[in-house]
């Protein structure tokens, strides 16, 4: 694993990240006018896929995550608790942040292409139901349900379930969902061990030691998740119409776009959890031995 992929409770924030996987495409060039033009699309294109409230719920997701889970807040009050986490989770900071670390880094044509896709039909219905699965709070009962619906199209539907399967494949969704859990488990690790609250030292070596320790058992999550989330996040969809998204996301630009911005959403994400991870083990005051 290169030193960039990282760690946090995989669970926490897995179900808010799912809606992502199969979504949100962004890019900034560089240079004068064009640069002007092209913060303009991206700021069209960035209100019709919704990224700010998906990013939103990330920190939505920890803050629940916590407060079902009062071990992992200690003695932290609720007050302190929240505004933590929207300290550091921030939608619309997250989002200027990607952007800016995102400029230049895709061709403008690239991004018009994006836009085309984005305000079609199809572009606006998928991208709604990804909004709705990444920012749903009964996030274990929709993966549930998607499991119920899944293992009915395996048997009665074979059209369908190839259907799904190449969506998850064009998508990259079960590497993407590894990749995205790993980054942030690591993120909130090593915010936690560089707080001088926490208990005891442990070098980058260590942190990543124990990263690499989850990695399989991340990436059977991800596997178990993909095709019951797809099943239940494109259910009112055709057949057809998910062949089609499928096809996009298999074309050159829209895999090449889709893998620009979830680079950026690692790397922003991850530095997000090490700023949470810290913060958190400070509060708690545990001091080290």
């Amino acid at each position: 694993m290169s030193r960039s992929i990282q760690m946090s409770p995989g669970s926490m924030i897995l179900a808010p990240l799912i809606g992502l996987a199969a979504l949100l495409l962004a890019i900034v060039p560089v240079g004068g006018k064009a640069h002007a033009d092209e913060a303009e699309k991206l700021a069209e294109f960035a209100d019709i896929v919704g990224i700010e409230a998906q990013l939103e719920a990330i920190g939505a997701g920890m803050l629940r995550q916590m407060r079902e889970t009062p071990k992992a807040a200690g003695d932290i009050g609720p007050e302190a608790l929240e505004a933590t986490v929207a300290r550091n989770f921030d939608g619309s900071d997250m989002l200027a942040e990607m952007l800016s670390n995102l400029s230049g880094k895709i061709a403008p044509e690239d991004l018009d292409a994006a836009l085309v896709f984005s305000k079609s039909d199809l572009g606006r219905r998928t991208t709604a139901a990804e909004v709705a699965m990444a920012t749903s709070e009964q996030s274990d009962a929709v993966l549930a349900a998607g499991a119920t619906l899944h293992a009915e199209i395996v048997k009665t539907d074979p059209d369908r379930a190839a259907a799904n399967d190449r969506l998850k494949t064009a998508t990259r969704m079960t590497e993407n969902l590894t990749s995205i859990t790993m980054n942030t488990m690591y993120g909130v690790l090593a915010g936690m061990t560089g707080s001088p609250a926490y208990p005891q030292v442990l070098s980058e070596d260590d942190i990543l030691a124990l990263v690499n320790a989850q990695s399989k058992q991340i990436r059977l999550l991800s596997q178990v998740v993909a095709l019951p989330t797809i099943a239940y996040m494109y259910r009112d969809f055709t057949t057809k119409e998910i062949n089609e998204y499928a096809a996009w996301f298999e074309s050159p630009v829209g895999d090449a776009v889709n893998q620009s911005l979830f680079g950026q959403f690692n790397k922003v994400v991850s530095e997000r959890m090490r700023a949470f991870g810290y913060e958190i083990m400070t509060l708690r005051g545990i001091r080290k031995t």
